[in-house]
């Protein structure tokens, strides 16, 4: 009897695995460079500890439209995920979830705050 049992065939890593961690690579990718964006937005003299710290209206736009582009990889990641959430050993990516939860609620403050 034991000879006829069929384990686990998955010879490694499918198309779909490896999209979900093409997806999270592309998305810290992205929120690093929404990092740089802001840093370089940054002004650069004259900050006092109560002065009013407004970022480069350039580089804010760029970070906004890479943050965009951070939800939808994630959400994009996270429907690939649900599909292929399966068997007990297949994970959900965390690092996909916190940037696309973290990603909307940036744009939505943006967009509060004008």
């Amino acid at each position: 009897m034991s000879a006829l049992r069929i384990g686990n065939r998955r010879q490694g890593p499918d198309i779909l695995t490896k999209a979900i961690r093409i997806f999270a690579i592309i998305s810290w990718a992205l929120v690093v460079l929404v990092m740089f964006f802001i840093n370089y937005g940054k002004p650069r003299l004259g900050i006092s500890f109560f002065g009013n710290l407004s970022l480069d209206k350039t580089m804010l736009d760029y970070a906004n439209f890479a943050l965009g582009l951070v939800f939808i990889v994630c959400v994009i990641g996270f429907f690939i995920n649900m599909n292929r959430n399966k068997r007990k050993s297949d994970r959900i990516s965390k690092s996909m979830i916190f940037f696309g939860l973290g990603s909307i609620i940036w744009l939505i403050y943006n967009v509060i705050s004008g």
